[in-house]
C-alpha cells in the first residue's frame, strides 16, 4: 500500500505539472509578454521602461502560484487513498476499540494537515491575486504611455511633427537626423514583422489588414511619408497586443478567483470535518454520519484536483494478488496494522520522494 500510494501520488504530480498552466494560463501571459518584448526591442519612448516591472511581477505570480497549489493538490491525491480505507471501517460495527484509535489518530493528522496546507495556500493566493492585479494595471499604463508617446507631445509624435513643418536650415539637419532614424526604425521593423519570429508571433498576419501581404509590398513604401504611416500601423498592431495581453491577466484573476472559491470551500470541508471527529469513537450508528462528512470532503478534493486539470483516476485497477505477494510489510517494519485490512506490496521505502515523504508515511503507514 505504502509503495502503491506513492507511486501513484508521484505520477499524478507529475501530471499535475505537465498541466499547471490548463486552467490558469500563466504560460499563454509569458508569451504574451515575449511578443511585446521583441516588439518594443528598439522602441524610444517611455512606455518600454515598465517591461522589467512585467517581467518580474509575471515571473514572481507564476511562482507563488505554483507554490500555492501544489501542497494542497499532494495533499488532496494522498489523503484519497487514506479515505478510502478509513469510510469503510467507520461504519463497520465490528470496528474494535484498537482500530478506531489507529482511525482517530488517522485521521487527525490528515485533517491537521490538509488545514494547515490550505490556510497557508489562500494566504499565498492572495498574494498572488495583488501581484496579477498589478500587472493588469502595468499593462494598462503601458497601452496609455504607447499612445502617449504617438501624441504631440511624445517622442514619436514631436519626430513626427518636427518633419512636417516648414524647417530653417539648421532645423533641416534636425530633419535629416530624424529622416535617418525614421529608416533605422522602419528597418527594425522589417526585420521583425517579416523574419522568423516575427511570422510566428502573428505580425505579418495582423500587417495584412493594411493591404501588405508580403515583404515586396512592404519594401514598396520608400518615401518618408509611407515609412511613417508603416511605423504609425506597427505600433497599432503593438497596442493591439497589449490589449490582448490585458486581457489574459483579466482571465487570469476570474481563474484565481474562481480557485479562491475552491480552497475555501476545501476549508470549509476540512474544518467541519476536524470539528466532528470525535464521533469515530462512538457507535457505527453515529459514525455513518461522519463516514459522510469525510466522503463529502473527499469529493471536494476531487473537485479541486478536477479543476486543475487532472482528469485520471487516482489508482488504476488492478487484478487481486495471491496472500504469497501480499505478505504483510507491517511485520517487516514493525508498523501497526488494521485488523482485516493487510493490503499488498513486495516494495519498500526506496521510492520514497522528499517533497512528500512525511506526508505518505503519515497516511499509510497503519494499513500495510
Amino acid at each position: 500500500m505504502l509503495e502503491k500510494g506513492i507511486a501513484s501520488l508521484s505520477n499524478v504530480m507529475v501530471k499535475y505539472q505537465e498541466q499547471f498552466d490548463n486552467k490558469v494560463k500563466f504560460a499563454q501571459l509569458q508569451k504574451a509578454i515575449e511578443v511585446i518584448d521583441i516588439s518594443m526591442m528598439n522602441y524610444q519612448g517611455t512606455a518600454k521602461n515598465r517591461l522589467g516591472s512585467v517581467r518580474q511581477k509575471n515571473s514572481a505570480a507564476r511562482i507563488e502560484y505554483h507554490r500555492c497549489v501544489a501542497p494542497v493538490f499532494e495533499w488532496c491525491i494522498s489523503v484519497n487513498s487514506t479515505f478510502l480505507i478509513i469510510i469503510p471501517k467507520l461504519v463497520d460495527k465490528n470496528l474494535t476499540d484498537r482500530n478506531k484509535d489507529l482511525i482517530w489518530n488517522m485521521t487527525v493528522k490528515a485533517l491537521h494537515l490538509g488545514l494547515n496546507k490550505t490556510t497557508e495556500s489562500l494566504e499565498i493566493l492572495e498574494n498572488v491575486l495583488n501581484c496579477t492585479t498589478s500587472l493588469r494595471d502595468l499593462f494598462k499604463s503601458i497601452g496609455h504611455e504607447i499612445a502617449d508617446d504617438f501624441g504631440p507631445k511624445g517622442f514619436y509624435g514631436e519626430w513626427k511633427t518636427a518633419l512636417e513643418k516648414d524647417l530653417t536650415k539648421e532645423q533641416e539637419v534636425k530633419k535629416m537626423i530624424i529622416s535617418g532614424f525614421v529608416g533605422v526604425v522602419f528597418g527594425a521593423i522589417t526585420t521583425l514583422v517579416f523574419g522568423p519570429i516575427g511570422i510566428q508571433l502573428g505580425f505579418q498576419a495582423a500587417f495584412a489588414a493594411y493591404d501588405v501581404q508580403n515583404r515586396i509590398e512592404w519594401n514598396k513604401k520608400q518615401s518618408l511619408k509611407e515609412k511613417i504611416e508603416a511605423i504609425d500601423q506597427f505600433f497599432v498592431i503593438l497596442v493591439e497586443k497589449v490589449e490582448n495581453a490585458t486581457k489574459i491577466v483579466d482571465e487570469i484573476n476570474v481563474a484565481l478567483k474562481e480557485d479562491k472559491l475552491n480552497l475555501h470551500a476545501l476549508k470549509g470541508r476540512i474544518e467541519g470535518a476536524d470539528n466532528d471527529k470525535g464521533v469515530i469513537k462512538m457507535p457505527y450508528f453515529i459514525r455513518e454520519g461522519y463516514a459522510s462528512s469525510l466522503q463529502g470532503l473527499n469529493d471536494q478534493c476531487l473537485k479541486y484536483v478536477e479543476w486543475h486539470g487532472y482528469d485520471k483516476p487516482f489508482y488504476p485497477t488492478e487484478e487481486p494478488r495471491s496472500r504469497r505477494d501480499t505478505l504483510g510489510q507491517s511485520e517487516m517494519l514493525g508498523i501497526p496494522e488494521i485488523e482485516s485490512l493487510k493490503d499488498s506490496n513486495r516494495g519498500g521505502l526506496s521510492s520514497l520522494l522528499p517533497w512528500h515523504k512525511d506526508m505518505v508515511v503519515h497516511f499509510t503507514k497503519h494499513f500495510q
